[in-house]
C-alpha cells in the first residue's frame, strides 16, 4: 500500500526552501539538509528491520532511479577493492564498498555491456 504524504514547499527569504510534510495527521517541517538527515536516519532504521531488503532486484515494480548520476570511485585497500559513490537527487550520495571478487564481476558485466553498446552504436539506424 503506497504511503500518502502531503508536501507543501516554502521559499525562505534567503532563497532556500523548506518543506512541510503531513502524514497520518502529523506535520513536520524540514530544511533540505534536515530532510536529508531524516531520510538517512530512516534508512538506518530500515537496515535493521526484518525481513531485510531483498538481495536481488525485485522484478515487476518501479524502483527509484537516477538518469546519468554524478559518481566517484576510489580504491579501498581494506577490501582490496573499490569504494563507489553515486549522487541521487532524492537520496543524496549513496556509497557502496565492493570487495575485489565482486569488483572483478562488475568489471566483466559492465565490459560486456560496453561491447554490446559499441555494436549497437555502429549499426545503421533505419
Amino acid at each position: 500500500m503506497p504511503v500518502e504524504i502531503a508536501a507543501t514547499m516554502y521559499r525562505m527569504p534567503d532563497g532556500s526552501q523548506e518543506v512541510e510534510l503531513m502524514h497520518d495527521g502529523q506535520t513536520r517541517r524540514f530544511t533540505a539538509e534536515g530532510l536529508s538527515e531524516y531520510i538517512e536516519a530512516l534508512s538506518a532504521v530500515r537496515a535493521n528491520l526484518l525481513p531485510p531488503v531483498p538481495l536481488e532486484v525485485p522484478g515487476g515494480q518501479s524502483l527509484p532511479t537516477q538518469l546519468d548520476p554524478n559518481f566517484s570511485t576510489t580504491a579501498n585497500a581494506m577490501v582490496n577493492g573499490s569504494s563507489l559513490y553515486f549522487r541521487h537527487s532524492g537520496f543524496g550520495w549513496l556509497g557502496v564498498i565492493i570487495p575485489f571478487d565482486n569488483l572483478v564481476a562488475l568489471h566483466r558485466l559492465l565490459g560486456a555491456q560496453i561491447e554490446e553498446a559499441k555494436i549497437s552504436r555502429a549499426r545503421p539506424s533505419n
